[in-house]
Order: C-alpha cells, then sequence, then structure tokens
C-alpha cells in the first residue's frame, strides 16, 4: 500500500525518507537555498529573457557573416551565442542581487559599524534568580577590574539602592566626576 506524500512538518527539514512505507521528501530549492531562492529564480528569468531575445539576434548576425556559415554551424553559432549571453546575464543578476544585498546589510543591518556594549547578562540573571548579594560581588569584580567602565558602576549603584536600599554605598558606587569618563555615551544617564 502506497500512502500519499506528505508535505514536511517543519520549514527546516533538509531530507525525510521513511522507506518502510515509501514516503519521500526531496529537498527543494527553497528547501536548500532559502531566501536566495527567490534571487536564483529571478537571475533564471532575466537569463530566459536575454535568450529569447539573443536568438533573433545571433540568427541575424550569422547572415551578415562572410563567408556564410554553413547551416549546421549556424545553429551552433546561434545555440552557443545564446546560451552564453544567457548565462552571462544570470550571472550578473546573481552578482548584482548578491553585491547589492551585502551592501545593505553592511550599511543598514550589519552590527559591525556599531561598537560592543557589555550587557551583563550573567548579572542579570543572577538578579532574576533573586541572588542579589551574588549580582553585586560579580559587579564588585567587574568594577575592579576595569575602573574607568561606567555601566557596572551605574547597576550596581541602582541594585544597591532599589534592591537592598542601602543608598549610601549606591552613592560611592555612582560616577563621579574625578573619574575619567572613557565610556560616557549620551544616552546614558548621568548620576552625580
Amino acid at each position: 500500500m502506497r500512502l500519499p506524500r506528505m508535505p514536511p512538518r517543519s520549514s527546516h527539514v533538509v531530507e525525510t525518507t521513511r522507506t518502510d512505507i515509501g514516503i519521500m521528501y526531496k529537498p527543494t530549492l527553497f528547501d536548500r537555498y532559502g531566501p536566495d531562492a527567490g534571487n536564483i529564480m529571478r537571475a533564471l528569468s532575466y537569463a530566459g529573457v536575454v535568450f529569447g531575445l539573443t536568438v533573433p539576434l545571433f540568427s541575424a548576425a550569422s547572415l551578415k557573416l562572410e563567408p556564410p556559415l554553413p547551416f549546421g554551424w549556424t545553429i551552433v553559432w546561434i545555440l552557443c551565442g545564446s546560451t552564453g549571453s544567457s548565462a552571462l546575464a544570470c550571472l550578473a543578476g546573481l552578482a548584482v542581487s548578491s553585491t547589492s544585498g551585502a551592501l545593505m546589510k553592511r550599511v543598514a543591518l550589519d552590527g559591525a559599524s556599531t561598537p560592543y556594549r557589555e550587557q551583563y547578562s550573567y548579572q542579570q540573571t543572577l538578579v532574576m534568580q533573586g541572588r542579589i548579594d551574588d549580582a553585586l560581588a560579580s559587579f564588585e569584580a567587574v568594577i575592579a577590574e576595569r575602573p574607568d567602565a561606567i555601566d557596572p558602576r551605574i547597576k550596581a549603584a541602582e541594585l544597591y539602592s532599589r534592591e537592598k536600599g542601602d543608598h549610601h554605598r549606591a552613592s560611592r558606587r555612582r560616577v563621579r566626576r574625578e573619574r575619567p569618563l572613557v565610556e560616557l555615551r549620551p544616552a546614558i544617564p548621568l548620576l552625580l
């Protein structure tokens, strides 16, 4: 008994084979290349248009050759010229698509132009677990390691003030005017 082909359950399925009941899913172009498959399809459509336009061009050019080509060589000339032109159009479409995608990624989406900013997720995890003392000890270790860093001082001061109620210690952890403000960013509120 053969069962009908079934679509994959997940979009990330690469290949599913079940030989015991005869179900086979062969990955498609979109399974293998994802969103880039659309670019490939577009480049192939450009190649088809160029092939259709260059067949008459190369046939007219073959009529103008001196001495004229024999009929068999004329067909080879037309097919090779049109196929080569369409292959160049396909490769040009892929190159332009890839280059413009890389340019837009670099300009708009890539984080390479933005410097990394420490998030202190380990300390935030400790706070969420209710381990305030461990989080404060971790912040103190970061402050001792990097005395010019402002962010851990502000976060430690907030923890001392909000969670511990120790406003005096929080005020000692704040950024002071005599400290060099190396990492100062306009978006960070200064606690002076």
